[in-house]
């Protein structure tokens, strides 16, 4: 049996990028920590966590600019009318699919 050499610290999490389960606890005093699975820097608010659909929200975006560039005003503004509706979830899917952001607005 193998023993882990420390016990995991900090809040249970989600990585946006690579969607593994974590529990990190961020350096001080950037509070900042990379995924322990895919290595992407993770950023730690320093106030009350982001509501549901504002996380829900954020990670699109974070998604949408890893893998397509940062979005246009008026796209990241169309993206925004979707923290309204009940489709985010599904907007947040095929952000990890789509080849574009005109085809992840376009089909929402």
């Amino acid at each position: 049996m193998v023993i882990a050499s420390r016990t995991p610290e900090g809040s249970p999490n989600r990585c946006p990028v690579c969607g593994n389960e974590l529990k990190i606890e961020p350096s001080k005093p950037t509070l900042d920590a990379p995924c322990p699975h895919c290595g992407h820097l993770l950023w730690f608010a320093t106030g009350s966590p982001a509501s549901g659909p504002q996380q829900l929200l954020d990670c699109v975006l974070q998604i949408g600019t890893k893998r397509l560039g940062p979005p246009s005003p008026a796209t990241r503004a169309a993206i925004e009318s979707f923290a309204q509706s009940d489709r985010l979830k599904e907007v947040l899917e095929r952000a990890l699919t789509c080849l574009s952001w005109d085809e992840l607005v376009s089909t929402s």
